[in-house]
């Protein structure tokens, strides 16, 4: 999972609970299949821009309505927490 902070700050990248390692977001989004994130607009952004699926778990009322027309274009899904699952994780690829 990415866990996303503007665009050239340094983010931390966990995998199976461990931090891999520090990164600038765009050359993660770039070189990953697809972003599951809290997905604000700016990773948003950098996803379509990198051409990846997005797959979000908004917890705004902003992330829900970018994630709703994320949704209704057909570039990703938008999940509840609870719904955030490896079988979700896997449909989407």
């Amino acid at each position: 999972m990415i866990v996303p902070d503007r665009e050239r700050s340094p983010i931390l990248v966990f995998f199976h609970g461990h931090v891999l390692a520090h990164a600038i977001r765009l050359i993660v989004v770039a070189r990953a299949e697809a972003l599951v994130s809290i997905t604000g607009i700016g990773a948003i952004y950098q996803a379509l821009r990198c051409g990846k699926p997005i797959l979000g778990v908004p917890e705004h009322a902003d992330q829900h309505a970018h994630l709703g027309r994320v949704e209704a274009l057909g570039l990703g899904r938008m999940l509840a927490t609870e719904q955030l699952t490896p079988r979700a994780i896997g449909d989407l690829m």
